[in-house]
């Protein structure tokens, strides 16, 4: 096939300088395929010393500084899904009183464990962002890990504190991450729970707010139509069953949680006997809290498209 003009991409191993730049003098076996090197291309460098092979199908660049960031960006490129966490994650977000550290990342199941790189935690669940350019535990979530270590507990507050005086944190996720450990029954939950209770004050959010910011969580179109104060066909401790929130198109309970954190908690039993009877009827429940529609609105509406659009298929809808 003919090619018209002259051909403007740049050479690998310019593409390849200018990506291992942005990820602290890394980059995966995939990467350098994607940006026009050829296995033989890859490994001719390796042989004669311009990329050093780090880890099978890991490489940092000839003369790029090897540190904590490269260390913890690497680690994250060998294991697909994975994310700093721990220790390390504290020093990513530059949290008071921590720097560099040995390299552990959190994977979702099943996920290998095996890294030359770092050490693997599966887990079910946990909340990410980035931080320094690579894939990293939330703030909270990082605070929340501390916490069921063996690190001092004053140690772990005087961090959160700084964080919380920077505007880096909110005690609303922190309160968010103490429900979830709560259920998880995670390591360090009752250390979690003391720095939340010592933090935390303010009132419930009145359902008269949270009602029309889960209504515009569904103003979308590409979520079918949605029911407001729908009453369901059952009852629950003998009282008719009332949700916030009814999407039909999709079988989805969307329900608004204004509670504060120990009494969610406190109702877990309940919650779950909910959900236990909309399962048995073939729908699912979403809850949404506070901080989900306000600071975080835009996640959790991007959340909420990917589940209908899950739902979707699995009813044959789509």
């Amino acid at each position: 096939m003919r090619r018209d003009g002259p051909d403007l991409r740049p050479h690998p191993d310019a593409a390849i300088a200018h990506l291992a730049n942005d990820q602290h003098g890394v980059f995966s076996h995939d990467q350098a395929l994607r940006l026009g090197c050829t296995k033989r291309m890859i490994e001719h460098r390796v042989a004669v010393g311009r990329w050093e092979r780090l880890a099978q199908g890991v490489y940092l660049l000839g003369g790029a500084d090897r540190g904590f960031l490269t260390a913890a960006h690497a680690a994250t490129l060998l294991t697909p899904d994975s994310v700093v966490s721990g220790q390390a994650a504290a020093g990513l977000h530059r949290l008071t009183g921590f720097g560099a550290a040995p390299v552990e990342v959190s994977v979702p199941p099943p996920a290998s464990t095996a890294s030359p790189l770092a050490t693997v935690r599966r887990r079910i669940e946990f909340d990410a962002t980035r931080a320094q350019g690579i894939p990293v535990t939330t703030i909270a979530q990082t605070v929340a890990d501390l916490c069921g270590t063996r690190l001092p507990l004053e140690r772990i507050e005087r961090a959160t504190d700084d964080a919380i005086l920077d505007r880096r944190l909110l005690v609303g996720h922190l309160e968010d991450q103490a429900v979830r450990h709560t259920r998880l029954r995670s390591r360090g939950v009752r250390r979690l729970r003391s720095l939340v209770a010592e933090r935390a004050d303010g009132q419930p959010v009145a359902e008269s707010v949270l009602e029309p910011l889960l209504w515009r969580l569904v103003r979308h179109p590409d979520v079918p139509p949605a029911v407001r104060q729908h009453r369901l066909p059952w009852t629950i401790d003998g009282r008719t069953a009332c949700v916030d929130l009814f999407i039909e198109g999709w079988g989805l309970i969307l329900e608004a949680d204004g509670r504060r954190w120990h009494t969610r908690i406190a109702d877990f039993e309940r919650d779950r006997r909910r959900d236990r009877a909309a399962m048995a009827h073939g729908l699912i429940v979403v809850r949404f809290t506070w901080l989900d529609l306000t600071t975080a609105f835009a996640a959790s509406q991007s959340d909420l498209l990917r589940i209908g659009r899950r739902r979707a298929l699995e009813l044959g809808h789509a």
